[in-house]
C-alpha cells in the first residue's frame, strides 16, 4: 500500500512541475521502454529487467535551446509465489544537447541524482544513485521525436543495502509543447 502512495505522490509532483513551468518554456513529455542489468556489489546477484512498454515517464523543461532540466518517474512490481516487491525510481537530470538545430538529430548527455524506493514485502528501503545517459533524439516534425540511448547509474551503499552498478538501454518517444 505504501508503494502505491509513493507512486501517487510522485506522479502528483511531476504534474506540479508541468504546471509550474514558465509559460514561454518549451516542455518535453516522454515515455521510455528499457532493458537494464544491475550487478550488486559483493555478490553474484545480477538482475536483468525488461520494462516494456513503460520503464519511465519523463518531463523536461528547456532552460536554453540546448540545456534542459528533466525529471523522471519509474515504477515496477514483481510477484512470484505470493511474494511481491515493488520499486519506485525518481530522477532529475541536467540534459545538454550537443547540437543547436532542434529539427535535426541531436546527441545529448544527461547526468544527475536518482532515488530508488524498494518495498520487499517485509519492509521498505531507499537508495540514492548518481548516473547519466548518452542518447540521440530523432525529430519527427516540430512537435515529436524518438529517443534512444544507454545509461549507467551507481546505486550507493547504505546501512542495509549493498551498492550496485546498473547499466541500461532505452527507446522512447517524446512530444513537445511548442
Amino acid at each position: 500500500m505504501r508503494a502505491r502512495q509513493m507512486f501517487l505522490m510522485s506522479a502528483a509532483a511531476l504534474g506540479l512541475l508541468v504546471v509550474a513551468a514558465p509559460a514561454d518554456a518549451q516542455v518535453e513529455i516522454g515515455v521510455d521502454a528499457g532493458l537494464s542489468s544491475t550487478r550488486v556489489d559483493g555478490s553474484r546477484l545480477d538482475v536483468v529487467q525488461v520494462d516494456i512498454p513503460v520503464q519511465r515517464l519523463r518531463v523536461g523543461f528547456f532552460v536554453t535551446p540546448t540545456v534542459q532540466l528533466e525529471s523522471s518517474l519509474g515504477y515496477s512490481r514483481v510477484e512470484v509465489d505470493d511474494i511481491a516487491s515493488s520499486t519506485l525510481t525518481l530522477g532529475t537530470d541536467l540534459v545538454v544537447h550537443l547540437g543547436t538545430d532542434p529539427y535535426a538529430p541531436q546527441v545529448y548527455i544527461a547526468a544527475g541524482p536518482s532515488i530508488l524506493r524498494t518495498d520487499f514485502g517485509a519492509g521498505e528501503e531507499t537508495q540514492v544513485g548518481v548516473g547519466g545517459d548518452l542518447g540521440l533524439k530523432l525529430p519527427a516534425g516540430d512537435w515529436m521525436s524518438a529517443r534512444i540511448g544507454v545509461g549507467y547509474t551507481r546505486w550507493l551503499e547504505n546501512d542495509t543495502l549493498f551498492g550496485a552498478d546498473e547499466f541500461g538501454a532505452f527507446f522512447g518517444f517524446s512530444v513537445f509543447t511548442r
